[in-house]
């Protein structure tokens, strides 16, 4: 049986009216996976894609869903729970135990990666007010340098991108460019986030080099140690 096929009996036969974001939550199952035998669906699958897609969803209506992630992270591990259970039930499923395993990992992780995105949002807006960044950019064409310098002659003065947390002491982290592999550090994190970050997060990130660190000039997404980018 597809996953588009269990999803649409599930929700025909649900002895209970699913609630408007369990239907979103299976949806989206649907959207990344529908066209696969809902019995191959894989712990590995929970771990990436569709967290990725489900912090996506997150991630684009910040600041208004940040009040109650937690919440809608505890509504994804029951409504799925619920449903590879029933389609263990139905079909059997390769790893129903993995499946679950991996739910449990990424509904504690999600939460703290959309706080995560949400300070950063805060601290790069009001950096932001600091720096005229196209203008700053410029600077770095063809090697140049200008007024707007900030790093040393001869190194660029910026990174960006999507960064892995490889270690988060203190303020100061140490990240890694997914692209290069190269590490940057150190780079200073306010209190508020170096509380919640942690090895193996993923921050996408426009950095500058002021004053012998690296500082948030903007950011994007964040992502639980799962994804891969």
């Amino acid at each position: 049986m597809k996953v588009v096929d269990a999803v649409s009996k599930y929700l025909t036969e649900s002895a209970v009216d699913a609630s408007e974001q369990e239907v979103e939550i299976l949806n989206l199952l649907d959207r990344i996976q529908g066209y696969a035998d809902v019995g191959d669906l894989t712990p590995q699958f929970i771990l990436n894609p569709f967290c990725r897609e489900y912090v996506d969803l997150e991630f684009a209506e910040l600041p208004q869903r940040r009040s109650n992630t937690h919440g809608r992270a505890l509504a994804v591990k029951d409504s799925l729970t619920v449903f590879f259970r029933w389609a263990q039930c139905e079909v059997g499923l390769e790893d129903l135990e993995g499946l679950e395993k991996a739910l449990d990992e990424v509904c504690a992780t999600i939460p703290r990666a959309v706080e995560i995105a949400a300070l950063l949002n805060e601290v790069s807006s009001a950096r932001r007010g600091g720096f005229g960044f196209p203008e700053f950019l410029t600077s770095f064409e063809d090697g140049g340098r200008s007024s707007y310098d900030l790093d040393a002659p001869g190194k660029s003065g910026t990174r960006g991108g999507y960064f892995r947390v490889k270690s988060a002491t203190g303020l100061e982290t140490v990240l890694e460019h997914s692209a290069s592999g190269e590490l940057v550090a150190p780079v200073e994190l306010p209190f508020e986030i170096a509380t919640l970050i942690s090895e193996g997060f993923i921050l996408d990130l426009e950095l500058l080099f002021k004053d012998g660190r690296w500082v948030v000039y903007d950011n994007g997404i964040v992502y639980p140690p799962s994804v891969q980018v």
